[in-house]
């Protein structure tokens, strides 16, 4: 279930918060900012005087570029037959894949998830990272294979000054692997 709800304080954080605000979490721990001030807001509603509280020095930030820096570095592709070698750097070319792999670790190895989105058109195929922070729902099958998506990418729109969201679903369906 991808929302779930509990007024137990006991209750562990995956159980009581979206996926989306458990992402927005770790993005904080990431970035070590905001992570106190709804206990700052808290003593300012409640008239109630809390010392001030610094920021932790977590080992997330340090944890995650660990991953970035040692995963994918000098990627290759090994393989005998020259034409699937060339294939698959033809896609990594066009997917921009160089620039973007050090991104997709990151989301990989903060959120525990990663997202490509395979796009093919009639010259080329190749993928995109999506941020696992913009998924805002998905179904898998019974082995893990996403069946189903919802991806949620925030637009800005000049003239209005409104949140807007470019909303994309979209069913995956299962190939026939009949021989």
């Amino acid at each position: 279930m991808f929302f779930k709800n509990s007024n137990n304080p006991f209750t562990p954080l995956s159980n009581r918060l979206t996926t989306s605000q458990i992402y927005a979490k770790l993005r904080e721990y990431y970035e070590n900012n905001g992570l106190y001030e709804n206990v700052e807001a808290f003593g300012y509603y409640q008239d109630k005087w809390i010392e001030p509280l610094k920021g932790l020095r977590t080992c997330v930030n340090r944890s995650v570029e660990f991953y970035v820096s040692k995963i994918l570095q000098g990627a290759k592709v090994s393989t005998e037959d020259k034409k699937v070698k060339e294939a698959i750097e033809r896609v990594w070319k066009w997917s921009n894949f160089y620039a973007q792999k050090q991104l997709a670790i990151r989301d990989l190895a903060l959120y525990g998830d990663i997202f490509f989105k395979v796009i093919g058109t009639s010259e080329k195929v190749y993928f995109e990272v999506i941020s696992p922070e913009y998924v805002t729902d998905y179904d898998t099958d019974s082995r893990g294979n996403v069946v189903e998506i919802r991806i949620d990418i925030p637009v800005e729109i000049e003239e209005e000054k409104l949140a807007r969201f470019k909303t994309e679903r979209t069913e995956l369906y299962k190939l026939n692997t009949k021989r």
